[in-house]
């Protein structure tokens, strides 16, 4: 004698990778009965959203690059296991040898990170070419995102190492004579220093800059307050 109606207007659709409070309730002439235990249910998620790639930045070795990106989570994706970046190498070059033309091939791969992940570090590629890059999110199910749209970047030959400063001398009531080497690996041609400066407990005012050219390695910085302690940074 149970009476259950069930209307499409009654079953709105459900949300993605959320949970739901679910009861079952007899019906008889238009009069409830006793409501069954609850159960909460979570809904599967949804194919996570293309995470969007923001920006590029490098490291002191040549043809290394890190990929910046925005997750782009939402709420329907569920929770995300990992990223996959897809790299190639843009175009190929014509050469000739010995009188024959030589083709080199497109370097491409991909490269895994953590769900964590907002970079991804892509070494081994060829210093001072052009690769395209696009990336996509993988879920708990496995689903993955779309492919991210498309971002193109030329690789760098190099950033140049770590200067060290060997000494610093007061060379005057006012001035500080600062000495450095150069660094071990240069990637390329320096094209000069930065000598940055300012007083040790004046964190929040901006460093003054010195500029030396690539033949001098040392740098005599006048004009300090007589008496106090500098703080002396350098690049």
């Amino acid at each position: 004698d149970t009476e259950l109606a069930i209307n499409p207007g009654d079953n709105p659709s459900l949300q993605p990778f959320t949970e739901y409070y679910f009861q079952v309730v007899p019906v008889k002439n238009g009069k409830e009965g006793l409501y069954s235990k609850p159960l909460i249910v979570r809904t599967q998620p949804s194919v996570p959203a293309a995470p969007v790639i923001t920006g590029f930045n490098y490291t002191s070795v040549a043809g290394e690059i890190i990929v910046l990106f925005d997750p782009n989570w939402t709420h329907s994706s569920g929770i995300l296991t990992q990223f996959l970046v897809y790299y190639e190498r843009d175009g190929y070059q014509v050469g000739t040898k010995q009188g024959t033309l030589r083709r080199q091939k497109r370097q491409s791969g991909s490269v895994q990170a953590g769900s964590a992940a907002k970079n991804v570090r892509i070494a081994g590629l060829s210093a001072g070419e052009r690769y395209s890059f696009t990336m996509l999110a993988q879920n708990q199910l496995d689903l993955q995102s779309e492919k991210s749209v498309k971002k193109t970047e030329q690789t760098k030959t190099g950033l140049p190492g770590v200067p060290t400063i060997t000494d610093r001398d007061g060379s005057g009531r006012d001035a500080i004579l600062v000495k450095w080497s150069a660094p071990t690996v240069t990637n390329g041609e320096i094209k000069g220093y930065y000598v940055y400066y300012r007083l040790s407990n004046s964190f929040n005012d901006v460093a003054a800059r010195i500029v030396v050219p690539p033949t001098r390695l040392y740098q005599n910085v006048t004009g300090l307050e007589e008496g106090s302690d500098t703080e002396r940074t350098y690049e």
